[in-house]
């Protein structure tokens, strides 16, 4: 699924992290309890490490996209083939090792598209909960034209879905006919989270 572009950016460098999120008037980044991980996010992905988010991807490849999307890693790369769209992903380290990405596009009209992947081992809301949460902080709070941060995907992405729902963000919408997928239409769910939510 393609993801908006528009007028501004996530500035790189310009992210604030820790006490300094706290600082810049983001709410504490600890309000879920039975997180036993470490968990920390931070701005800037490196592309050698691609290829494992691939790894992540490529079993369940068929849930996560539709017709349209990549269908191997060097269409996969070819997507991140710019330092913009990296510089605008957040690295997830869980245990001190990488735990997943989540990918923003550019604001338009207000709004951001978020893209998050995990592994299969990192699939327990509440710690996508903890790092959606830092991320989305972060970002709203480099990013000022950023009222609204949105998420897209398909019904079957039920953590993903609960996760959004315990940071604040709530279901949109759902686009009967979204996207195509083994050439039958699916639905998309449309979740979003407002900046009044977590800033």
């Amino acid at each position: 699924m393609r993801l908006a572009s528009g007028d501004c950016r996530v500035v790189p460098g310009s992210v604030p992290s820790g006490s300094d999120a706290k600082e810049a008037g983001c709410k504490s980044l600890s309000n879920f309890t039975g997180v036993e991980e470490s968990i920390e996010v931070k701005c800037g992905f490196p592309r050698h490490l691609l290829p494992r988010v691939w790894s992540w991807i490529e079993p369940h490849r068929a849930k996560l996209f539709d017709d349209f999307g990549p269908q191997d890693i060097t269409e996969f790369m070819a997507q991140w083939d710019y330092p913009a769209i990296l510089a605008a992903s957040w690295q997830v380290t869980i245990d001190g090792s990488v735990g997943g990405i989540v990918r923003l596009s550019e604001c338009r009209r207000g709004v951001m598209q978020m893209q998050p992947y995990f592994p299969q081992r990192t699939f327990k809301p509440v710690v996508i909960a903890t790092a959606l949460e830092q991320t989305i902080q972060q970002a709203f709070a480099a990013t000022p034209e950023a009222r609204k941060i949105e998420w897209r995907g398909f019904e079957g992405g039920a953590n993903l879905i609960g996760a959004i729902r315990r940071i604040g963000g709530s279901r949109e919408a759902l686009i009967q006919r979204g996207a195509l997928q083994g050439g039958r239409w699916v639905p998309v769910v449309q979740m979003g989270v407002l900046r009044e939510e977590v800033i």
